[in-house]
């Protein structure tokens, strides 16, 4: 198992800034955040064709692999959004991150069913959002040759528990579309209990989101440094032959 790293740990900087710390840290494996902060493309604008020239540059350089691009999301970039402007804006930035991934010679699109947190009144509606954006991004990446991996979110946001993933899961075929495991978010869920929901997920999971917490916040500690039993969730991953990048987030 390759052991891999999101460039969003310092999200608030260059990511040439990340680039240059995770070369020199020794990883090769690197998942590209593409998400906003306060509206800005502070840590990488791939809106800009200098900026993903910029990047492919530096992949050639340091002798770093793209695995995986976090596709962008916010409060206002969210693929479940009632505002059918607002969620083809979403949409299209979804695919737009998908090209970038196919040119910096990645293979996984992580991306959320939805942003915002959800509400008992328009949980259907969004889902129903959220199914139909996903759809459209399906047929682009299948296009470019490429993996879509539902996150597991947190739980107070839609697609934050296993039923309502493997239910959009199931319309796809895992060789084209699996989920992305975050063992934080997973920590949050009612049973403080990573293993059970992987092993609910298990022969879905494409990807890793690997960071740790109290129980209580999303906090993307350091593995061992929050209350995740890492033993049993590595044990979890061999007898389940995961064979993916072990990614650090």
């Amino acid at each position: 198992m390759n052991i891999g790293i999101s460039t969003g740990f310092i999200y608030d900087r260059n990511i040439q800034e990340s680039l240059i710390l995770i070369k020199g840290a020794g990883f090769r494996f690197i998942e590209v955040w593409s998400c906003p902060l306060n509206g800005e493309y502070v840590h990488f604008d791939w809106r800009q064709e200098q900026k993903i020239r910029d990047l492919e540059s530096s992949l050639y350089e340091l002798d770093l692999k793209v695995n995986s691009l976090h596709a962008p999301f916010s409060e206002s970039l969210d693929i479940s959004d009632i505002n059918e402007t607002f969620r083809t804006e979403a949409v299209k930035a979804t695919i737009r991150t998908a090209e970038v991934l196919k040119r910096l010679g990645g293979e996984i699109h992580v991306l959320h069913p939805a942003s915002k947190n959800h509400h008992m009144h328009n949980k259907q509606a969004r889902l129903d959002q959220s199914r139909k954006s996903i759809e459209e991004i399906f047929r682009h990446t299948q296009e470019l040759g490429l993996k879509i991996a539902l996150e597991n979110q947190l739980p107070h946001i839609l697609g934050g528990d296993v039923p309502t993933l493997l239910s959009i899961l199931g319309a796809y075929p895992k060789e084209k579309m699996g989920i992305c495991f975050d063992t934080s978010h997973a920590n949050l869920y009612p049973e403080h209990n990573v293993v059970e929901p992987y092993r609910k997920l298990a022969d879905r999971v494409i990807a890793l989101h690997v960071s740790d917490n109290y129980g209580q916040r999303d906090d993307h500690f350091i593995p061992g440094d929050g209350t995740i039993d890492w033993q049993k969730f590595i044990a979890a991953l061999r007898e389940t032959d995961y064979r993916g990048v072990f990614t650090l987030e």
